[in-house]
């Protein structure tokens, strides 16, 4: 697996990972609030962030070149000292194989070699268990809780985590 900049064309084999309404706000918090995807909403969430916010949307793909994964790297304030990641999602017939922590290990590897940052940070929902653990296992320790986290289709629990670089 490795990571490739994002591109148009990738929006639609990504959204097509999500399968219900769930899985989508599991994947997007509130982001992307529509349900069922058409395909391009990914894309278009991508296009409406101005220029100049910094963000780096991330493709895994295998040695074949194929769309296996997706990640966000993004800078949630103007000192650019904290990367965030968001939108993780593998292909679902990869889930629970070992290539989410691959996934977040190579965006982490891609933080260090290209940005000047101490910390990462991201959300989970508490019930996404297998996420959380993923994160966790790849050196993500909680720090925080949001609660309640007002969903559209309903109240959960946003589970904080860092790690120092």
């Amino acid at each position: 697996m490795e990571l490739r900049e994002y591109i148009s064309s990738d929006s639609e084999q990504i959204t097509s990972w999500i399968r219900d309404e769930e899985s989508l706000y599991m994947w997007s918090a509130d982001r992307i609030c529509k349900f069922p995807l058409d395909g391009n909403e990914l894309d278009l969430e991508y296009k409406s962030v101005p220029p100049s916010v910094p963000m780096f949307p991330m493709t895994a793909v295998d040695v074949k070149g194929r769309v296996i994964g997706h990640i966000l790297i993004r800078f949630p304030d103007e000192s650019h000292s904290v990367a965030r990641l968001g939108f993780v999602i593998v292909a679902p017939e990869l889930r629970g194989k070992g290539y989410g922590q691959i996934l977040v290990r190579l965006a982490l590897q891609y933080i260090r070699s290209n940005f000047d940052v101490k910390r990462v940070t991201l959300g989970v929902f508490a019930r996404n268990k297998a996420a959380f653990e993923c994160y966790r296992s790849c050196g993500f320790k909680p720090y925080g809780e949001i609660s309640p986290y007002e969903m559209p289709i309903g109240t959960w629990n946003l589970i904080e985590m860092e790690q120092y670089l």
